[in-house]
């Protein structure tokens, strides 16, 4: 095997993380075993501190690389969803993380724009889902005075807390202005 071979496998995978974009494992070895012969292995990548910035993150249909240098760790998992079209479990950790992290509500809205692109009719049939599938009964649904929609997850966030959050973001912030 030659050994610029994990080299340019982990330029490869910093130029796709550059663009916001994963690198699945197979695409990797493909695209470099004819070069490097058969077996090529991207475990070179985990142990070498050369390539310490890069990371592996399993889906369930594929295994992935990153450049933390390029993308977070949270970018990450939005993007194997997004690559597996497992949107009920995009919204969902998205809600969890957001309520658990920040803590916050988050807007129904975010998920037609960038990164997800879900199409309307995508959010509201994963909406029916969560509302009628004891999975996700910590998923809760607040509206605003303007009619903006939030989800939050009572997990970590209380509902009156996530309805004055909501309320801020979405009409007091814009009148303290």
């Amino acid at each position: 095997m030659s050994d610029n071979i994990p080299a340019l496998a982990a330029g490869f995978i910093r130029e796709q993380s550059r663009k916001g974009l994963l690198s699945t494992e197979n695409n990797v070895i493909n695209r470099f075993e004819q070069d490097a012969g058969n077996g090529l292995s991207l475990s070179e990548l985990s142990e070498n501190k050369e390539y310490g910035d890069l990371q592996r993150i399993s889906g369930e249909k594929a295994d992935y690389w990153y450049s933390t240098s390029c993308m977070t760790s949270s970018y990450a998992e939005i993007a194997v969803l997004l690559e597996e079209k497992d949107l009920l479990s995009l919204i969902v950790n998205t809600v969890r993380r957001e309520s658990s992290l920040y803590p916050r509500p988050t807007a129904i809205e975010i998920f037609e724009y960038s990164p997800y692109f879900m199409k309307k009719e995508e959010i509201e049939t994963m909406m029916s889902i969560i509302e009628n599938d004891t999975r996700y009964s910590d998923i809760e649904k607040c509206a605003t005075s303007i009619d903006k929609f939030y989800l939050f997850s009572t997990k970590f966030l209380p509902k009156a807390q996530a309805e004055y959050l909501s309320e801020w973001d979405a009409v007091g912030q814009y009148e303290n202005q």
